[in-house]
Formats: C-alpha cells, structure tokens, sequence
C-alpha cells in the first residue's frame, strides 16, 4: 500500500514539476526555456550555428511553442531555431537588424512572422518549409531578401515587398502554391531565378518599380497570359516589351485609387481574404491590393 501511495504521489510530482531549461546563446545573450515560451535576453548578437544540432536547445526544439526576443538582441543566428516544429510564435523586437539563414527553416506551424522594422537584411531559407505560414509582414527597410527565404510556404495567400527592398534572391518564394498576389516595391532592380515559380494560384501581381526589374531564369512559370500586371501607368509599353514580364497582361495602376487606401488615413482600414484574393476595406468601400475598386 505504502509503495502504491508513493509511486502515486511521485506521479503527481512530475506532472506538476515544470519544465526548464536555460543557457547562452551569444557573448552577451542568454536564453530560457520555460513550459514551451522560450526568452532570448541580453544584449548584442546572437550565435551563427553551423547546423540546427549545434544550437543549445536542439535537444528540447519539440518543447518550443513560442519565442521571445527581448530588446537588445542585434540579430538571429544562423540555423538558430530551424527544425522547431511546434513552434507557433515569434516576437522580435526592434533592435534586431540581421536574420541569419535558416534562422526558422522548417518550423512548420508557424502561422504568422511579423518582421521588425529594424531588420535589413532576410536571411536564405530563413522561412523555407513554414509550410503553414499566412501572414508575413516584411521591415520596411528591409533591402535584401536571401535566396529561398519563404520557399514552400504553402499557405502563404499575399505578400507585399516594400519599397526598400533592392534585390530578392533566388527561389526566394518558390512553390508558395497558395499565393493569389504579389506586390513588388518601386526600388527592386533585380529578382532571382524562380523566385516565384510554382506559384500556380497568382491572379495578380504588381511590381511598382518605374524600370522592369532584371529577371533571371524561370522567375515567374510560363502561363500567366490572363493574370494582370499592374505597373506604373508610363511603363506599360516597357514591361511588354521586356521578355518574362510580357508573359503578363500587363495593366497600369489605377493611381488615382491608391491613395484613398493607402494614403495617410489608411490606418482607418481593414484587409481581409475574399475568393482568395486580399482586399482592402475602406470609408464603405472595397479595393484590391492594386488600388482598383471592386464594385
């Protein structure tokens, strides 16, 4: 009786004993991992791991189901969290500048990133194989997006690049198979070999930059005549003339649309998904990403 009552109550102990697990994961940076919430504290840069085993908590990454990085961390390293697999949120702060690559490769139930604005630069495979991923929210200062960064990001539905962004690498959004649009700021100059192949669901893609970007092989898959194109009213005629975007039916901004969603007030508005499409509402009234109003 006195043995059953003992392994009963030790039992109980360990199911009430909580989970921790802690260590240093940079010259100045520590971490925690407490109940699944694990904490990055300190100051300065985080440590480059040359594979996912070398990071300290490769052996409790399955405990991990969300991360917070205090203010003061300068970046995330190399491989650093690749392979959390229920890993479902991350918080950054604004004193990271760098992601490194494959910093959250393959962590599959990750639904939602939101990218300091801080950030410069996007890291390769940063993201690669979130296949739940939906919502990304890219710094808008931003001006590097690595090769394969979001690849095979299934449920990926919209992305906006920002206009700060100068190159996007290769693969950088391949077999984003959801993917129904696709925003290009005005100051991308060049975009990598099948950065957007796969991407089989486009309806529409804009790209804002006044001269076509250089595109490299196979960026976007080859039947794409009927999807709209929409660049700056002045350089239709160059866009259908520069091989791989004439693929497109290519289309001007509506410009005069634009700013009454995304002009100083847009905070006042709302996105949402509409038969797989992003739109924005605003003072009763409804727009695609482009700025067209939908009637």
């Amino acid at each position: 009786m006195r043995k059953k009552l003992f392994a009963f109550l030790l039992a109980m102990a360990s199911a009430w004993t909580v989970f921790a697990a802690n260590g240093t994961c940079g010259a100045n940076l520590t971490w925690n991992l407490t109940d699944g919430v694990m904490t990055i504290s300190g100051t300065g840069t985080m440590t480059n791991y040359a594979q996912p085993s070398h990071a300290p908590w490769y052996n409790y990454r399955s405990s991990i189901s969300s991360i917070i990085i205090e203010d003061g961390a300068t970046s995330i390293g190399n491989n650093a969290f690749s392979g959390c697999n229920y890993l479902s949120s991350v918080t950054m702060p604004n004193s990271v500048v760098e992601m490194g690559w494959s910093c959250f490769e393959d962590c599959r139930c990750l639904t939602s990133v939101t990218i300091p604005n801080s950030v410069t630069k996007i890291g390769a495979m940063a993201f690669d194989g979130c296949n739940y991923l939906t919502s990304v929210t890219i710094s808008n200062i931003a001006t590097y997006i690595g090769n394969a960064a979001f690849a095979d990001c299934y449920d990926l539905f919209s992305i906006e690049i920002p206009n700060s962004v100068t190159f996007i690498g290769d693969n950088a959004f391949l077999n984003c198979s959801g993917l129904t649009s696709a925003m290009i700021g005005n100051s991308v100059t060049s975009i990598g070999s099948y950065a957007f192949s796969g991407c089989n669901k486009l309806t529409s893609v804009t790209c804002k930059a006044t001269t076509p970007p250089t595109l490299y092989d196979y960026v976007f898959d080859v039947y794409f005549n009927d999807v709209p194109l929409y660049v700056p009213a002045a350089s239709v005629e160059t866009y259908k003339a520069t091989s791989q975007w004439n693929n497109f039916d290519v289309q001007p901004i509506n410009t005069e649309a634009i700013p009454s969603v995304f002009g100083t007030s847009a905070n006042h508005s709302h996105k949402f998904f509409k038969d797989g499409q992003l739109i924005i509402e605003k003072n009763c009234k409804t727009y695609t990403i482009q700025g067209q109003e939908v009637k």
